[in-house]
């Protein structure tokens, strides 16, 4: 990648919890979350950062969590203009559970309830 080239992180699995740390904020920094229903965008004035001049001994950290239904599928860091870096460090991430995973919890739940069941039938024994 070019130096001042917007970098994209993309998710192969869908996510929907994202946070991170987010170092020497500048106001030429700009954040594109890409999601299912569409995209947001983001800098340190719309996050409210205390601090906006780039200031390398300072850093925040942002988390993002998308709406019911919804997922994130990338995250695209730029600058405008294209000059200096932005730091980030720290990531944190939600997957979504396939639906496998879904599957198998069912199918879990569903051998215990038939194990209690089992376990509480009793027998007796009559003798004539």
């Amino acid at each position: 990648m070019l130096a001042g080239q917007p970098a994209v992180l993309n998710f192969t699995a869908p996510v929907t919890y994202l946070s991170f740390l987010w170092g020497s904020p500048d106001t030429y920094n700009r954040l594109t979350l890409t999601t299912s229903v569409g995209d947001y965008n983001f800098d340190v004035g719309t996050l409210n950062f205390a601090v906006r001049d780039g200031n390398q001994a300072f850093s925040q950290y942002v988390q993002f969590a998308a709406s019911a239904g919804e997922t994130i599928r990338s995250v695209t860091f730029a600058n405008a203009p294209a000059t200096d870096a932005f730091e980030t460090a720290n990531f944190s991430i939600t997957a979504v559970p396939e639906p496998a995973t879904w599957a198998m919890m069912l199918v879990g739940f569903g051998m215990v309830g038939a194990t209690a069941r089992y376990r509480r039938r009793s027998t007796k024994l009559a003798i004539a």
